[in-house]
């Protein structure tokens, strides 16, 4: 595996590892306690290793769209539609902004038109990657997506070295913490954004001029996949004793304090 492998695996991690994917994985293993390995692994198969198996899959098709329309003409398009809309405007990019929003009012406060300001220029910022996906290997590869893992380790390190009291499943974790967590995974959406995230990977590799696209292709999946799962567990670990995460409910939405 080149650098550029490695790159564009980084690149497929951080589009995979959204504005839900902090959240999910301390809360489950807030709520699971000590079953938090059998929640885990139930996580990690829906969060992790679907998608980047529909990655590798749909990747070599050229598009998800075009794999899909093979059963039926009609269903490629269609799907992809209901796709963009689940993963777009629907819930993924309010989602986003959302939680991007809420990192920041300690700063720009709780007043409307900062809010507003702040929501403008994010989107902008989306719109700048969006016209450039071919681009993304060395925004995110090279740049964001490591700032991203050192900031992700800077969180969970310290309380890893000080871990407090692990705390009892609650009864909806107890009984079937392997399938919760397998639901739970679903959650994070990443398989109906492997749809989407297909194309622009593969797009990324091509401009990367990798002779063996297939190859560079698993490597980069392998390398994204591997990184979901350590950061998962991470996440999951440093949340166990409940000394570095806080959830309290408002509102029937649990928030997340660090």
């Amino acid at each position: 595996m080149n650098r550029q492998t490695l790159f564009l695996g980084i690149t497929l991690f951080s589009m995979f590892f959204g504005a839900g994917n902090l959240i999910f994985s301390p809360y489950m293993a807030a709520q699971a306690g000590a079953l938090t390995p059998a929640a885990l692994l139930g996580f990690v198969i829906t969060a992790v290793v679907l998608p980047v198996s529909a990655i590798v899959i749909i990747a070599p098709y050229g598009s998800a769209s075009r794999m899909i329309s093979r059963l039926w003409k009609p269903l490629g398009p269609v799907f992809l539609t209901l796709v963009y809309l689940l993963i777009g405007p629907c819930i993924a990019i309010p989602r986003t902004a959302g939680t991007s929003l809420e990192m920041w009012t300690w700063l720009i406060g709780s007043g409307w038109m900062p809010r507003i300001l702040y929501t403008v220029v994010f989107f902008a910022l989306a719109s700048l990657l969006a016209l450039h996906p071919g681009k993304l290997k060395d925004i995110l590869g090279k740049l964001l997506g490591p700032a991203l893992l050192v900031l992700i380790l800077l969180l969970c390190v310290p309380v890893l070295l000080h871990p407090g009291n692990v705390a009892q499943p609650s009864a909806e974790w107890a009984d079937q913490p392997f399938f919760t967590g397998l639901q739970e995974g679903y959650q994070t959406m990443d398989i109906l954004a492997a749809f989407c995230f297909s194309v622009v990977i593969l797009l990324n590799i091509r401009q990367a001029h990798l002779k063996n696209v297939k190859r560079a292709l698993l490597f980069a999946g392998l390398t994204a996949g591997v990184l979901l799962a350590v950061v998962y567990t991470l996440l999951a670990v440093s949340a166990l004793g409940m000394g570095l995460f806080v959830f309290y409910k408002k509102q029937d939405q649990f928030i997340l304090y660090v």
